[in-house]
C-alpha cells in the first residue's frame, strides 16, 4: 500500500520521503521513483529515531506539507487462510500486530503535527 502512496504522491507531483525499515524496498522505489523520491531507512517502533528523522526533514526541508501515515498495517500475506480458518495462537498474534501498529501511529503522527 505504501508504495502506491508513494507512486501516485510522485505523480502529482509531490516530493516524497519514504520511510521504512526495508532497505531494499525503499531501494527499489528511489530507482523507480528517482530524484524526488528520498528513501529514509528508520525503525518506526524507535521515537528517538523517529524525532531525529523528522528533525532533519524539517531542518533540510523546511517541514512537510501532508503526512500519509500507513505504517505498520497488516498484509494479506500475515494471514495463513481466511480468518475464520485461523487459529487462537494466530489470532492472538493479529490483535498484538494490530495494538503495536497503533502506537506506531501515535508516534509517527505526534510529532509532525
Amino acid at each position: 500500500m505504501g508504495q502506491a502512496i508513494c507512486r501516485q504522491l510522485r505523480a502529482d507531483g509531490f516530493h516524497v520521503f519514504g520511510l521504512d525499515l526495508n532497505e531494499e524496498g525503499l531501494g527499489e522505489m528511489a530507482t523507480e521513483l528517482g530524484s524526488d523520491f528520498t528513501p529514509i531507512c528508520v525503525d518506526l517502533t524507535d521515537p528517538i529515531a523517529i524525532a531525529h528523522t523528522l528533525n532533519g526533514i524539517r531542518s533540510e526541508y523546511c517541514g512537510l506539507n501532508a503526512l500519509v501515515n500507513n505504517a505498520g498495517t497488516q498484509s494479506a500475506q500475515s494471514f495463513a487462510g481466511e480468518i475464520t480458518k485461523l487459529t487462537i495462537v494466530e489470532l492472538r498474534r493479529c490483535r498484538r500486530h494490530a495494538a503495536q501498529n497503533a502506537n506506531r501511529f501515535h508516534r509517527l503522527s505526534s510529532p509532525v503535527a
